[in-house]
């Protein structure tokens, strides 16, 4: 089992909840936070894909 990138969600004004109840980054979220979120996409793909 692989370990996603959650650092992202370590600050709760760095992400928002869509209607569909889903975490998505915010735009004026630090840089480092934005990195982990699309590093975090690219693993949520690769695990669908295995």
């Amino acid at each position: 089992m692989r370990k996603l990138d959650y650092f992202w969600t370590t600050n709760k004004d760095w992400y928002e909840w869509t209607e569909n109840g889903e975490r998505v980054i915010k735009p004026d979220a630090p840089t480092e936070a934005q990195e982990s979120y699309k590093h975090y996409l690219e693993q949520k793909k690769r695990k669908s894909i295995e």
